[in-house]
């Protein structure tokens, strides 16, 4: 099956080929002590850009995990070739903000099928370029954030361990 099944996350090695793959990370690596939830709502093909997040640059200084949620996964069952060819995204310029301002943080999860817009894919390769190269750093895609609770404690992202995969399915849950 595809690596890109689903809830994945994508490390390094996805646009860095001299960046981790998957299975050369530790367990500890994939949980994250503190979180943080944006609500960005989006509709098809939008971008999340630099001036989205800097309203919230003082939580998100104090966090491990950023997840963002669209409210674009309401979708997936009701349209999912919406879903799948519509999907809002990441820019360049909100992956340069996000690297360039929170060095604390090691992972962003979006709810969404892929951090890339299907109608933006240049720019959504160039945010996942930034994001990825020459750092640690994990984008978690295609979590669902409907549910969220606001008592969470820790986060764990948990790949399955393939050897030598820029990415993986992971199943993502919190204590609480």
């Amino acid at each position: 099956f595809s690596n890109h099944l689903g809830t994945h996350i994508d490390c390094p090695n996805h646009f860095d080929e001299n960046g981790k793959t998957i299975s050369r990370y530790k367990l500890d690596d994939f949980v994250f002590n503190s979180e943080l939830l944006l609500d960005i709502p989006k509709t098809d093909s939008e971008l999340i850009e630099s001036r989205d997040l800097k309203k919230f640059e003082k939580d998100i200084n104090k966090v491990e995990i950023l997840l963002i949620r669209t409210k674009f996964q309401r979708y997936r069952e009701l349209e999912p070739e919406r879903y799948s060819k519509a999907n809002p995204g990441l820019s360049a310029d909100g992956a340069r903000y996000i690297i360039n301002k929170f060095p604390k943080l090691k992972a962003i999860g979006l709810d969404v099928i892929s951090a890339s817009s299907a109608s933006n894919r240049d720019e959504g390769r160039k945010a996942h370029s930034i994001l990825l190269k020459e750092r640690d750093f994990f984008i978690i895609e295609d979590m669902n954030l409907m549910n969220y609770v606001d008592n969470i404690k820790r986060i764990f992202a948990i790949p399955i361990f393939i050897n030598e995969v820029d990415s993986s399915p992971c199943t993502v849950f919190a204590e609480i």
